[in-house]
């Protein structure tokens, strides 16, 4: 049974896990974390979602950088049990997910309105801590409202969905369209989703054969392994110039991605 916004806040410590450095984390006992700004909100973590960057914060040497000491996070959905003195749209009780990418609001980028450039920006479970805990202290403006009935395994992956859209706002698929994507992680497999409900014909490029099977019963047109005759004729076999949209999903793909796209794709 969930406990009462008075009770998550009566608690004498939480856990957490912690970031420690290369190959290092370990969940502790924290204390119950306070407000870190007037503007901030605690959040009773449902769930946190662990993310490939978590991954590279990790490895040895970093593939990315972290503060240590931090707790990760950053695919959060949770309950709100405290709002700061200068929150203005999101009361207790209120069921969020968490856009983890914070901005400053005055720099000369964020003025221009690119928000992803700020100069001062930081990221939830990365620098500052994050949704690998009970309870978490975040800004008020990175929570957005959702369905109480929305279950909370589904709902902590709204963060790489966002950047999934983020994607496809930029390439502007039409319905009719061919894609490949390479990888049927979870990313892969977003991209697919997203896609195929926008009437995109895709073919997707996985080595793992349990990937690949969820692929297909997702409605990939092929699911073929990374070789790049296969892949070739994959998509000639529906766009003979080459797919009009292409999706690195793993990270080191780009020359795959040009060789198997049309020009001006």
């Amino acid at each position: 049974m969930a406990l009462s916004s008075e009770e998550v806040l009566q608690q004498r410590s939480i856990r957490a896990a912690v970031f420690l450095g290369p190959n290092r984390v370990e969940v502790l006992d924290r204390p119950v974390p306070q407000l870190a700004t007037r503007s901030d909100v605690l959040i009773a973590v449902e769930a946190c979602g662990i993310c490939g960057t978590d991954l590279h914060l990790l490895s040895d040497p970093p593939r990315h950088p972290a503060t240590p000491g931090v707790v990760l996070g950053h695919e959060i959905v949770g309950r709100v049990v405290e709002v700061g003195s200068e929150t203005v749209g999101i009361p207790v009780g209120e069921r969020v997910v968490v856009a983890p990418n914070t901005w400053c609001g005055s720099c000369q980028m964020c003025r221009a309105g690119v928000l992803s450039a700020c100069l001062h920006s930081s990221t939830i479970g990365i620098f500052r801590d994050g949704g690998l805990a009970d309870v978490a202290s975040v800004p008020e403006r990175a929570c957005h409202p959702i369905s109480k009935h929305l279950p909370a395994q589904i709902a902590a992956l709204t963060e790489p969905l966002s950047c999934v859209m983020n994607g496809l706002h930029r390439a502007r698929p039409l319905p009719g369209e061919v894609a490949v994507i390479y990888g049927a992680g979870a990313i892969g497999l977003l991209f697919l989703a997203v896609l195929r409900s926008a009437g995109v014909r895709c073919i997707v490029v996985e080595p793992a054969q349990l990937r690949r099977a969820t692929a297909a019963s997702m409605g990939a047109l092929g699911v073929v392994h990374p070789d790049p005759a296969e892949v070739s004729a994959a998509v000639r076999a529906y766009s003979p110039e080459g797919a009009d949209l292409a999706v690195d999903a793993v990270g080191n793909q780009v020359a795959a991605a040009i060789r198997d796209t049309r020009p001006r794709g």
